[in-house]
Parts: C-alpha cells; structure tokens; sequence
C-alpha cells in the first residue's frame, strides 16, 4: 500500500491539484510548472511516492496538448521508472507515452505500450469503467494517429483572409456532407492501411465481450466520414482557439454578433493552429472553418470539446489499480 499523506501534504495537495489542473486547463504551462515545483517540495523524502506520479502525470499531459513532444515523452518515461508497473498511475503513463509516439510517427513504439496499456487495463475490476477507458484508448488512436499525419504537411501558403473567402464560398456552393468531402480530400489516403493496422492491433488485444462492445473497424471509410473524423481530431489542438471563454471570438460568438462571421475571425483562430501546428493544408483550413461556421458557439464548445485519457479519481482516493 502507496504511504499515508501527512496531514500537511494532505492539505496542500488538495489545494495544489486544482490549481495545477486550471493551469494546464487554460494552457499556462509557466504556471503549471511553478505548482508542480511545489508539488515536488512536499515529497522530498519520497519521489516515488504515487500522488506525486499522478500529478506529473497531468502534467505531461499537457506539454503533450501543447504540443512539446519530447519533453513529454520524457517526462513520462520517468514516471514509468519511479511507479511500481501495472499500477493506475504506470497505466495512465504509458497510454500518453503511447499518444506520444503517435504523434511523433513512431508506430512501431506505440503499439508496444499500446499493447501493454490494454493488456492490463483488464486488472480494472469495474466492468464500466474498464470499458469506459478502453473506448477512451481506442477513440484516441484514431485522432492522435491524423493529427500525426496532418503535422508538417506543406501544400501551400495558409492565408486567414484567403481561407475566410474560401469558406464563405463553401457555405454558399456546397451541403455540408459535401464539405466533409473536401476536408477527406485533404486527408492523406496512403494512411487508411496504417490506421487500420493500429486500431486492429489494439482492438485484438481486448478479451473477445469487450471487443464487441466497440464499433469495428471498417474496410473503406468514404471521403465525408473521413473529413469528419478530421475534424473530431482536430479538437485536440483547436478547441481552444476557439472556445477560451476569455478569447474575443468565443465572446463575439457567444453572443451571436454579425462581426464573427463577417470579419474573419474563425480563420485568423485556425490560421494561427495551423501554423502553430506546421499544418500547411489550405483546402483542411477553409474545410474545417466552414463547418465550425455553421455551429452556435454552445453545440460546438461542447459537442468537440476534448476528453483527457487519464482515469478521473477522487481527492481522497488513496489507491491504485
């Protein structure tokens, strides 16, 4: 058994754990960083201990988000190091690692703590939340794996004023099955097989009840399922641009004002993610702003809003799988 906090590092911890949280929620890494400073402080003594781990856990989950790659994956293969494996805490940590490696195309890594993750989320003893954190698994292969693609694809200048006009044409000339369309398009068609090849790899790890509890996977996706699996991928790293409740578009939008639309705001946000992200795919932008376009801002901030990988547990939860 992981040992008692103190009633010292008991308090601080349920002060600190919120505040770490908010911090990575509104993407403040310099902040979250701090906390996390303090948060190591309480556990001199004991750096292994698993309240630590769990919290750097959330940590690197949001360098993840942020997009810094290798700093995560290293920060998670420490964690591995100093938690006992097969723990809550070890899982947790190799199912980012896993998300690491998909987003640095290292396939052949990914699906090593793939395998390790699903195999031992079978040691959760509640059927609903086993299955609830296997469905969570699967779903993020699949938008990690596009985001892995969509990164560093250069097909032409990305220009906010000329993705506004491309998406205003699409709303007038096209439905928007016919919009998903043209954001497949843009997808690259060569990753289906190495998609499929990762989903199946991991899905064949479940026992044979849980599979079935999953949609399988489909030979051939057509271009408007495609496109819209995009755009489900896309909330990992565009969600915020649109829906920080303290960002002018998202207070424009809120409040239905003409001027959102009319001026560009949608595409200058995903202008800004895509050049962010080395995301050079004109057709994508004008595709995705379109469609952004035709939601209110409360259906769209909740209906793509990202969902973390890791197991939510309790403040005074004091134990590991």
């Amino acid at each position: 058994m992981p040992r008692a906090l103190t009633p010292h590092q008991l308090i601080s911890m349920r002060r600190f754990e919120p505040q770490l949280r908010e911090a990575l929620k509104a993407e403040n890494l310099s902040l979250a960083e701090d906390i996390m400073k303090k948060i190591q402080s309480l556990f001199e003594g004991d750096r292994n201990h698993f309240r630590l781990l769990q919290a750097k856990n959330w940590y690197y989950e949001g360098v993840l988000e942020a997009g810094k790659l290798e700093d995560a994956k290293l920060g998670l293969e420490a964690v591995r190091k100093r938690a006992r494996e097969g723990t809550r805490v070890f899982i947790e940590a190799t199912a980012l690692l896993a998300v690491c490696c998909l987003r640095l195309k290292k396939i052949d890594e990914a699906k090593k703590h793939l395998r390790f993750v699903i195999q031992n989320i079978n040691s959760i003893s509640s059927d609903r939340r086993r299955n609830q954190f296997q469905k969570r698994v699967i779903e993020r292969i699949d938008e990690e794996f596009w985001i892995g693609q969509l990164v560093g694809r250069n097909e032409g200048v990305v220009s906010a004023k000329q993705i506004q006009e491309d998406a205003v044409k699409l709303l007038r000339e096209k439905s928007p099955e016919q919009i998903f369309e043209l954001i497949g398009d843009a997808m690259p068609s060569n990753a289906l097989p190495l998609l499929k090849d990762v989903k199946d790899y991991a899905i064949l790890l479940l026992p044979p009840p849980d599979q079935k509890l999953l949609e399988p996977p489909k030979q051939q996706i057509p271009k408007a399922e495609l496109g819209k699996k995009a755009l489900a991928a896309i909330k990992r790293i565009g969600w915020k641009a649109f829906c920080h409740q303290d960002s002018q578009i998202y207070k424009l939008w809120k409040n239905r004002i003409p001027k959102v639309f009319n001026e560009g705001y949608f595409a200058v946000a995903f202008t800004t993610v895509l050049a962010q992200w080395r995301i050079g795919l004109p057709q994508f932008g004008a595709g995705v702003v379109a469609i952004v376009m035709k939601y209110s801002c409360e259906e769209f901030c909740s209906t793509f809003k990202p969902e973390g990988l890791m197991i939510p547990r309790g403040e005074n939860d004091a134990h590991e799988v």
